[in-house]
């Protein structure tokens, strides 16, 4: 999909944020690439080595398992940036709802497209919208939220996420 539509992809972040996205979507390319070649190894079950307190004679398997529903939180800076989350979880099985930002209206109209031309809503769903749309999803309850942004709504999210122990993973920048 990213691929298929690279160059519109690159003019919607061009019109939003006025910077050329060469990179960002060459970057998004490779690395769901790299995902989809090591695909089944990564959710293959892997022999382990069986622990000493076990008294079974039995193998011992990892098996790779879907949390279940993953909400994803793009910034507005590198929309794109993304792609790895909302890709790793459903190639685990996951099901994605992708919350695109409202400061790259142009990017967000066209990924939320394409994710709806491409994918089943039940599976991979995009959101468009501001501030009340994030509160009434984070009052939703997920099995993972994946949020890159700033610290200040970073402690709102993980305040959110606490009220069902959602686990988190963020990645932090700006100047607050």
């Amino acid at each position: 999909m990213i691929e298929e539509h690279r160059e519109e992809i690159k003019a919607a972040i061009f019109s939003d944020l006025h910077r050329d996205a060469t990179t960002e979507t060459a970057g998004a390319i490779r690395e769901v690439d790299e995902l989809l070649d090591h695909l089944e190894e990564w959710n293959a079950p892997k022999k382990m080595e069986t622990p000493a307190n076990f008294t079974s004679e039995d193998d011992v398997f990892l098996v790779p398992e879907p949390l279940g529903v993953a909400l994803v939180i793009a910034p507005w800076n590198f929309p794109l940036i993304t792609s790895t989350p909302f890709a790793s979880a459903l190639a685990a099985g996951n099901t994605v709802i992708l919350k695109l930002s409202e400061f790259a209206p142009t990017f967000s109209s066209l990924f939320a497209g394409l994710v709806s031309k491409y994918f089943d809503k039940r599976l991979f769903a995009a959101v468009e919208g501001a501030v009340p749309e994030t509160t009434a999803l984070l009052e939703e309850r997920f099995d993972h939220i994946t949020y890159t942004g700033n610290p200040t709504v970073a402690r709102v999210i993980m305040t959110a996420a606490a009220k069902n122990l959602t686990p988190v993973t963020l990645e932090l920048g700006g100047k607050k």
